[in-house]
């Protein structure tokens, strides 16, 4: 015994990044008492004690109790520790998954922010040429039972079999009928990453030309944006040929309520064009 490498708890306590005051409790707590004492009574313990130790610092991490701990090295306890262990684990699991959800919410996050970084941020008002597109669109209707909340739901249903909403998913709005608010009527909802290749039925839209402007915040605003493009379109002597579409600059919204950057684009033809 007295070859026997011995460890002192404050060794011990180092080694394990615990405290004395810890391993005093497990003592006390009949958890594990170091092998070894000597006439002084201090504490000494050895290569087992530190594998025990291993074992009941592992069984704690994974969230047992020091007495469902204690049951568990036990002979008598080993049928309940089975259940117990195995509890444990599904338990762990669950944290997994919650874990694994966060991390994604968190990677999504960065990606946006990310791109969002990358995208030219300009100001005032371009005009582009859009190639053809073809997009799948979803009604929401002016009806109380044709909502934008229900077009979304349709649309992702729709989609169950291509994938989930893209980042090229907008709101087409009718310039020519607002509310007694002055807010455009959403005429429909539409995804053109989701279209290629798509079984589903989907319309094709034609080059033309855009104006377009940056939009931030929700889209419930975004007759604001509208207004001052169809302004612009005036003031240039431009003729609007169609409905205005709000599309976000990156990922997607579900909810109503959300706030996004997206750009608001209404085509035209130029005059002698």
């Amino acid at each position: 015994m007295n070859d026997m490498k011995k460890y002192k708890i404050s060794e011990v306590a180092k080694l394990f990044d615990i405290t004395r005051t810890a391993l005093i409790h497990y003592d006390n707590y009949g958890l594990l008492s170091p092998s070894i004492r000597n006439e002084k009574n201090y504490r000494y313990y050895t290569s087992d004690d530190l594998q025990k130790l291993e074992l009941i610092l592992a069984l704690k991490e994974s969230g047992l109790t020091l007495k469902e701990i204690q049951s568990y090295l036990t002979e008598e306890g080993k049928k309940t520790s089975i259940e117990l262990l195995n509890h444990q684990k599904k338990e762990i699991d669950k944290k997994i998954e919650t874990l694994k959800m966060q991390r994604y919410i968190i990677e999504k996050r960065l990606e946006n922010l990310t791109e969002l970084h990358s995208i030219d941020i300009y100001e005032g008002i371009k005009l582009n040429e859009y190639p053809e597109m073809i997009i799948i669109k979803e009604p929401i209707g002016y009806g109380p039972l044709m909502t934008y909340d229900s077009a979304v739901s349709r649309l992702r249903r729709k989609l169950e079999q291509e994938g989930s909403l893209s980042s090229k998913f907008g709101i087409c709005f009718d310039t020519t009928h607002s509310d007694q608010l002055g807010k455009y009527k959403m005429k429909y909802i539409f995804d053109y990453l989701n279209a290629e290749g798509s079984a589903l039925k989907s319309t094709k839209q034609p080059s033309s030309k855009f104006i377009r402007c940056l939009h931030k915040g929700k889209h419930t605003t975004v007759e604001i944006t509208i207004n001052k493009l169809l302004s612009y379109a005036n003031e240039k002597n431009y003729i609007v040929s169609g409905e205005a579409y709000f599309i976000p600059l990156f990922n997607y919204w579900e909810s109503i309520s959300d706030e996004f950057v997206g750009e608001v684009l209404i085509p035209i033809k130029i005059k002698n064009d």
